[in-house]
């Protein structure tokens, strides 16, 4: 489960002089909130991932633009780090509460969020002679190796995350948004095309895993494409639809829950994917268990639906098998009463 952990609402607005930045015990911190939703997560079996955003005022760079939100202009990445150390302290799996209570470690932690966004990080360009250079990606670079050497500081086997890019750019230069493939390109040193080539670098980017949101793909297609790819985490941004306050333009309205709770189709996909793939020999048919016992996958035949294999399935577990099945075909998974969406190949 991915926590938001804003690094502007924990530490203090204004620090006083004997403020010790990578101690979590320093009173000036606040962190009951995380403290709660971090505590409520790992008792339901949840492992938690913390995202942490949002510098305080005091740690940004001089000449934030009226128009840039506050905790988002050029933040420095030496007192990010030291807030990489102090919050990875606090959830080391050491640090007792208040209560006496020992709080949960966490183990995964990503840095940032959409830092191809003005609204998230800037400048996002700045200029060269005549021309607009990308500049977010080497801030964020800053920012990344920072968090990563505070964060493993504490534990050698914490995984730092990067920053999951939002999906869609300005397609010139000098826009609020920054297309992801060139932000990411950047981030990395590359350049671009299939077998891009290292590019000149002040240094390369520390991280244990990329984030990289599927957007405008079906859902089980995403999960499919990444799992064959070695990635065994997926978090959902978010679960549930937020408030439409003020309105719906301005709010998440990702989720595959509505606000009221209410699932949409997506959300039996989310917990259900099932994909077929056609293959040499039969067809591939790849999905994720929602429970143990013995997974029978189905295929359409008229009104019908009738038994084309079975095999034993563990909860949270994917599987993969080739089946002889049509080359055209509709098929389902069964499971303990629950049922995935239909998958068709035509």
């Amino acid at each position: 489960m991915l926590l938001s952990a804003s690094w502007a609402g924990i530490a203090p607005a204004s620090p006083r002089s004997d403020f010790r930045p990578s101690d979590p015990s320093d009173p000036q911190y606040r962190w009951e909130g995380l403290d709660g939703a971090v505590r409520d997560a790992a008792s339901r079996g949840l492992t938690v991932a913390l995202s942490v955003t949002q510098a305080p005022t005091w740690a940004e760079g001089a000449g934030r633009p009226a128009d840039a939100p506050a905790g988002t202009w050029r933040p420095s990445s030496s007192a990010f780090g030291a807030f990489a150390a102090a919050i990875a302290r606090r959830y080391s799996g050491t640090t007792v509460d208040a209560s006496g209570a020992t709080l949960p470690r966490v183990r995964n932690w990503q840095a940032w969020g959409e830092p191809n966004l003005s609204v998230r990080l800037g400048p996002q360009w700045m200029r060269q002679g005549s021309r607009l250079q990308p500049a977010s990606p080497a801030i964020y670079r800053s920012l990344l190796n920072a968090f990563y050497g505070g964060v493993k500081g504490v534990h050698a086997d914490n995984q730092v995350i990067t920053a999951g890019t939002a999906p869609y750019g300005d397609p010139r230069p000098g826009g609020a948004r920054m297309m992801p493939a060139l932000f990411v390109r950047t981030l990395l040193c590359v350049g671009a095309g299939r077998r891009p080539r290292p590019q000149p670098c002040s240094g390369p980017a520390h991280f244990d895993a990329l984030a990289h949101d599927p957007y405008s793909v079906w859902l089980e297609e995403a999960f499919y494409v990444l799992w064959r790819q070695g990635v065994d985490t997926i978090t959902w941004y978010n679960v549930r639809d937020q408030a439409p306050i003020p309105d719906y333009g301005s709010t998440y309205q990702s989720g595959v829950y509505l606000r009221d709770g209410t699932p949409k189709p997506s959300a039996r996909a989310y917990r259900f994917p099932l994909v077929l793939e056609r293959a040499r020999k039969g067809v591939r048919v790849w999905g994720m268990s929602p429970a143990s016992g013995v997974v029978s996958i189905q295929r359409r035949k008229g009104r019908r639906w009738v038994g084309a294999a079975r095999f034993r399935g563990r909860a949270g577990a994917t599987f993969f098998k080739t089946l002889r099945l049509p080359r055209k075909v509709t098929a389902r998974a069964v499971i303990s009463g629950q049922s995935s969406l239909s998958f068709t190949l035509r």
